[in-house]
């Protein structure tokens, strides 16, 4: 059953609800509130979370690409003791990133450093 757009009677919000039978048999309950009062962007905005359950469990895991480069970094230097020659580049690439802000305040949601990384 696919997901459905519903108008919430006390608040006037839009809902996304319905539920989302897997290839294991199992089933996934959603009822979340849409990111818009739209009902168009409401839909599609259902349309991609349905997508997104359905691919994942068709393909497993995530999808290529949902992390960021803040993640890939970490993971790098979390997957084996790195000699300096190797920490340079990523390094580099993190220091220029970071002026933007967006790296930091992505590996300071995991609650890991860069900075002593590098």
């Amino acid at each position: 059953m696919p997901l459905t757009i519903v108008r919430r009677k006390a608040t006037g919000a839009l809902t996304i609800s319905g539920t989302i039978r897997l290839t294991s048999g199992a089933r996934i309950r959603i009822q979340q509130r849409a990111r818009s009062d739209n009902p168009q962007l409401a839909a599609e905005e259902a349309r991609i979370l349905e997508a997104e359950i359905l691919r994942t469990d068709w393909h497993g895991g995530e999808r290529r690409g949902s992390k960021s480069f803040a993640a890939a970094v970490l993971a790098y230097f979390e997957a084996k003791p790195r000699t300096d020659a190797t920490r340079s580049p990523p390094c580099q690439s993190v220091r220029r990133i970071s002026a933007s802000r967006i790296l930091a305040s992505s590996a300071a949601s995991w609650g890991l450093s860069l900075r002593a990384r590098c």
